[in-house]
């Protein structure tokens, strides 16, 4: 398709039905412009970012973290955007080359039966229930690894039975090793040996299995006929019966393969605080922000002061290196201080008890790190991200933050008239029992997707392609499962439920024959269209929130805003889930099989894993930004609006006044704001517009102003 350049959200917007979108990154409020798309290029971003995740939901090819996108490609010239193979070539290619048929679990069977028939003593170790009940009949022993299907909740997601009562648990592994031996008695399986890898609490397994009494069913470790487990599948086989993973058997080592680094190494990789940034990041010199301003943010959330105070912040002087984290987003100075409490708090919200602040500080309207408190942070993050009880444990943590968030939007009034009625203690009270919670809900996702980007997949991504190069099976008439197949989307994330809703709606509108936004608008007034009219209320009490991550930007909460982008948006169909999830299975049984010979199966089996939890709750915590910031937002445009009757502010401005300065302008609603603070807010207003590229000023007019501008 024809490229369209999107620097912001009127331009994304402003994208035609298959065109390719092209664009530093994509936010929330892009998913309508995405779905018209014929493809999306970014030039930041990795396998769980924005972008990446959409596309996946949406079927669209992408290729993301291309650095150079924007100012390589010209508005209006035809490329072909290449998802799987991350290329994007210019001009119209008509011939790609087209993949072979997916491997099924009956292909690896046909080369585990020609393999063994070599070796009759061989007994394969079984990765699933699916495998399973591929498998031929009347095999007289096989080893079956539970690890893979009793860590896969009902959605895809980890099952957490160490978080569940003992007496779930129990009955979640009795229903699968009823499913079990169900499948031993039907394949006519002589024994067969239960033997639960690394993830799971072994004896707990063991323990219920014996329960049962079932003689198809035997624990591996009970049984001196066990045979032992030969985990290095690529080495020489064994002269006696042993079992040997099933995708193993048949794959010969490939002639000057190179063997894998363990599982050490290979954390220690991923400590390189580039693989973060993605490219070398720019780099500023600068002081802290001032000592006073500082003081002053903290003493409106006591914790956060606390844990500055505990780390003697305010003497810290001098000089330090701050680095560009994101230098294509550009953010208002409500939201930056809204969400800075959250990015230095991170240490503390996530558990690393003696790590400092991690500073922020920002520089022409976007954020950076103070390089040395993040380097630290970042070591504790890589090594937290291989604790397969830390991250439970995280997740557990990122869902409650939700609910958390839910239980103080309950203080917030629900129309024009509650909110005009509120006394300034009162608004000030309801910021106040916000913040802290959006901080928690801030913190605890944010490094979400440098987990996924920068530490689980490129793991998992070496691993797979080593799997598949160090070994001779490219002959096959299959395709192998390749690293994608490990994160294709197995349970409905928020934006998919949002795009398959807004079809709902251009359905409903294209059924009743109102075609433009201005002939649904007339029918509604005049009360000809009323199953539409209830479409549009249900909508609008379900997505009314939905809008740009910043503040600034209008809501989608208007009859008229949501009418035209289900006019204007291609119609969606939900991802195939079940079949997705078959084929990631398949995908993990297949690579936890072959990187037992590198030592890295159980390491593969936890990134694989978390890195689908951390798939969607990275989706749903971009789009659950947009609902729980939302009744912020209308109380914040309340103060605006006593603001600007008093004379002091124009329509916007509100957000560009910093959290305390709203609170103290919030405790003096009768009176109007400080003239300097008037100059500042508009010098704010026009840097931003000209940095988000809403407008070109001379940059020699705008003035400086330490810790945003």
């Amino acid at each position: 398709g024809a490229v369209h350049l999107a620097f912001n959200i009127e331009d994304a917007l402003a994208v035609s039905s298959g065109q390719v979108l092209v664009t530093p990154m994509t936010n929330p409020d892009m998913v309508v412009a995405m779905r018209k798309s014929a493809a999306i290029v970014t030039d930041v971003g990795g396998m769980i970012c924005h972008a990446a995740i959409v596309s996946r939901e949406l079927g669209l090819p992408c290729v993301v973290g291309t650095a150079t996108a924007t100012t390589t490609l010209v508005s209006g010239e035809t490329v072909t955007v290449a998802g799987s193979a991350g290329v994007v070539y210019r001009g119209a290619f008509a011939n790609l080359s087209r993949a072979k048929r997916p491997a099924s679990w009956n292909d690896i069977w046909a080369r585990w039966t020609a393999a063994s028939a070599s070796w009759p003593y061989l007994i394969p170790i079984v990765p699933t229930i699916e495998a399973l009940e591929a498998m031929p009949e009347d095999l007289s022993a096989v080893v079956f690894v539970p690890d893979l299907d009793l860590r896969r909740g009902p959605t895809g997601l980890w099952a957490d039975l160490e978080g569940m009562p003992d007496a779930s648990s129990s009955a979640l592994i009795d229903d699968f090793l009823g499913r079990l031996s169900a499948v031993a008695h039907q394949k006519r399986i002589g024994r067969l040996f239960v033997h639960p890898h690394e993830t799971l609490p072994g004896e707990r397994i063991a323990e219920r299995v014996r329960r049962r009494h079932d003689p198809a069913l035997r624990v591996h470790g009970d049984d001196r006929d066990a045979p032992p487990l030969m985990l290095a599948p690529l080495g020489a086989l064994p002269t006696g019966p042993a079992a040997v993973p099933l995708a193993a058997l048949g794959v010969a080592p490939a002639s000057g393969a190179t063997a894998l680094s363990g599982m050490d190494e290979a954390r220690a990789a991923a400590l390189d605080t580039i693989k973060f940034f993605g490219h070398e990041p720019g780099s500023h010199q600068s002081g802290m922000p001032g000592v006073a301003w500082r003081r002053g943010w903290w003493t409106i959330l006591p914790e956060y002061e606390r844990f500055h105070g505990e780390h003697a912040t305010d003497r810290e002087q001098g000089e330090f290196t701050w680095l560009e984290v994101r230098p294509e987003l550009v953010i208002t100075p409500l939201l930056k201080s809204l969400v800075q409490p959250g990015f230095e708090m991170v240490p503390r919200v996530m558990g690393f008890r003696d790590l400092p602040p991690m500073h922020i500080k920002w520089m022409r309207c976007r954020y950076h790190f103070r390089s040395d408190t993040f380097a630290v942070v970042w070591r504790a993050i890589v090594e937290a991200s291989w604790s397969g009880k830390f991250m439970a444990d995280l997740m557990r943590r990122v869902r409650a933050s939700y609910d958390r968030l839910a239980e103080v939007q309950v203080l917030f009034p629900q129309t024009v008239g509650e909110r005009a009625a509120l006394s300034p203690a009162q608004l000030e009270a309801l910021i106040t029992s916000w913040w802290p919670r959006w901080v928690e809900f801030f913190a605890l996702c944010w490094f979400i997707q440098a987990q996924g980007d920068d530490v689980l997949y490129p793991f998992i991504e070496e691993t797979v392609k080593a799997n598949l190069r160090c070994a001779e099976i490219s002959a096959s008439d299959f395709e192998w499962p390749a690293a994608p197949d490990l994160v294709a989307p197995t349970t409905p994330v928020l934006s998919g439920e949002y795009m398959a809703d807004v079809t709902s709606l251009r359905r409903a509108l294209h059924d009743a024959g109102l075609l433009t936004r201005d002939q649904a608008l007339a029918s509604l007034d005049l009360g000809e269209s009323p199953a539409v009219a209830a479409h549009v209320a249900a909508h609008l009490a379900k997505w009314h929130w939905m809008r740009d991550r910043d503040l600034l930007f209008e809501p989608w909460d208007t009859p008229a805003r949501v009418i035209e982008t289900a006019l204007g948006t291609d119609p969606h169909e939900p991802a195939p889930y079940e079949s997705n999830a078959r084929r990631q299975m398949l995908a993990l049984g297949v690579h936890v099989d072959l990187a037992h010979g590198s030592g890295r199966a159980a390491g593969l089996h936890h990134a694989v894993r978390f890195l689908h939890d951390l798939n969607v709750e990275r989706e749903n915590h971009h789009v659950l930004w947009l609902k729980y910031s939302y009744p912020l937002r209308e109380v914040v445009l309340e103060i605006e609006r006593r603001l600007v009757a008093l004379g002091s502010l124009q329509p916007g401005d509100i957000f560009f006044l910093q959290a305390p300065e709203l609170l103290a302008a919030t405790r003096a609603l009768s009176t109007p704001l400080p003239s300097d603070l008037v100059r500042t807010v508009r010098n704010r207003r026009t840097a931003f517009r000209h940095e988000a590229r809403l407008e070109r000023v001379d940059p020699s007019l705008l003035v400086r102003e330490d810790d945003y501008y």
